[in-house]
């Protein structure tokens, strides 16, 4: 007894530890068959049976030799040795077991292994794929002295089985349309770009949404003009219809209105009969004290002030239509600049509209 309880503890000294890495994989084979069959309990109790047997079918070529052949192809210098026992026993003993595996292999008892095939073989007792019950899960394991290492191969394996169940189940014919996809796509997307090119070219937009800015800008000022301008029309016509009841009126001097800067020239000839008609009330005043309102010399005055009235009227009239005449040929002008504008921006929408289209193509 105490020898066995001294030879396990030397052997559990000198043995290296090793790790376990562990990975799950899901396979979803026959469990989707079940939808809609609670009612066939015969029917679900054999898709059952069936996903039991698929999922041990897969642990099986998981196990296989193919699978840890690709798992070392990938794994070219990258390969850390398992970490042996060096005690001197052990040593002794490795060596006799290589001295007899070259006599046996010598004399034909056995064949001898190649490295690669060592390896392969050192792997696969390694690997431990069970089935976890109750569910649709393969819990793959990998034992080596290196811990890196091994949770390394144990991925390594779960890649390289999705890989080669991928090829081996994938569709040539789904494959084939898909590149056909690629390159009708790829075709429309060539056409669709120099359509757009074209489209850019041909309008001369480098900026649409600056451009659109400017012109948005240029209408509300031109608009703005145009207000006024029509404002000054209302003006014009408002001071001719005063102009008119004021000189309607007997014995009403008409005051001179605000004059815009066209009649500077007119102001002083106004002014003069301003001065005029005033020198001449001032002398009737005067002579009404040596004379009444029927005199000859009164009459004379009243008449000279008619005429001076209505040559104000007439004056302030003419200018009034001149200004009149230039707000409303200014006011047709910025209508027509307003309406260019605007069939200018509603270009541009247009513009807009096909640009995002074919932006939204490609």
């Amino acid at each position: 007894f105490a020898s066995s309880v001294i030879i396990a503890l030397i052997y559990c000294i000198v043995t290296p530890a090793q790790y376990r890495a562990e990975t799950k994989i899901l396979v979803k084979m026959g469990k989707a068959q079940l939808s809609g069959m609670e009612s066939m309990p015969e029917r679900q109790n054999m898709l059952l049976q069936e996903r039991s047997q698929n999922i041990r079918n897969e642990i099986e070529l998981i196990k296989g030799q193919y699978l840890t052949e690709k798992v070392i192809e990938r794994l070219k210098g990258k390969i850390e040795p398992m970490k042996g026992d060096q005690s001197v026993f052990s040593k002794i003993f490795r060596n006799i077991k290589d001295v007899l595996k070259s006599v046996f292999s010598s004399i034909g008892i056995t064949k001898k292994s190649t490295k690669d095939k060592a390896m392969i073989l050192t792997f696969m007792s390694a690997l431990r794929v069970t089935f976890l019950e109750d569910t649709d899960m393969i819990s793959l394991t990998f034992d080596w002295t290196d811990p890196k290492f091994a949770a390394l191969v144990a991925n390594l394996y779960a890649d390289e089985y999705i890989l080669q169940h991928t090829l081996v189940n994938e569709s040539q014919r789904s494959h084939k349309f898909y590149n056909e996809q690629i390159e009708i796509t790829d075709k429309k997307l060539k056409e669709t770009e120099d359509n757009l090119q074209m489209f850019l070219k041909d309008t001369n937009i480098a900026n649409i949404s600056l451009q659109k800015e400017l012109h948005l800008r240029n209408l509300a000022e031109l608009e703005n003009r145009y207000n006024q301008a029509s404002l000054d029309v209302s003006q014009a016509l408002a001071k001719i219809k005063k102009i008119k009841d004021m000189a309607s009126q007997p014995n009403v001097w008409i005051e001179t209105p605000e004059l815009g800067s066209s009649a500077v020239n007119r102001q002083e000839y106004l002014r003069t009969i301003d001065e005029s008609y005033f020198k001449l009330k001032s002398e009737r005043q005067r002579l009404l004290k040596l004379y009444t309102t029927q005199a000859s010399e009164i009459k004379a005055i009243d008449a000279q002030l008619d005429n001076l009235r209505k040559q104000k009227a007439d004056s302030l009239i003419n200018i009034a239509n001149m200004e009149l005449s230039l707000a409303e040929n200014k006011k047709n002008n910025l209508e027509k600049e307003v309406e260019n504008e605007r069939k200018i921006l509603n270009d541009i929408n247009s513009k807009t509209y096909l640009l995002r289209q074919l932006e939204r193509d490609r």
